[in-house]
């Protein structure tokens, strides 16, 4: 989905249908880049709220580099509610 100016709502609802696409977690990076956009504080806190909403579920996983990241899921059968 290319980007054009999008509001907080239509970000999340964007947000959502790439995670439910997914057939892994995705890091942030990752969901931003699917998104076309920067990894930036508007994304980020998007995918938190979806995370305290109980709409996204989030775990830790380790990069190649051996860092930790969180990478984020909507679980299989648990369905989206808006």
């Amino acid at each position: 989905m290319p980007y054009a100016y999008r509001s907080s709502q239509e970000t999340k609802e964007a947000v959502l249908k790439v995670l439910v696409e997914s057939d892994r977690p995705l890091t942030r990076k990752e969901i931003s880049d699917a998104l076309d956009r920067v990894k930036g504080k508007q994304i980020v806190r998007v995918i938190e709220d979806c995370v305290a909403q109980g709409l996204v579920q989030r775990t830790v996983v380790k990069l190649y580099n051996h860092l930790d990241a969180y990478a984020y899921f909507v679980a299989k059968g648990q369905g989206v509610r808006k």
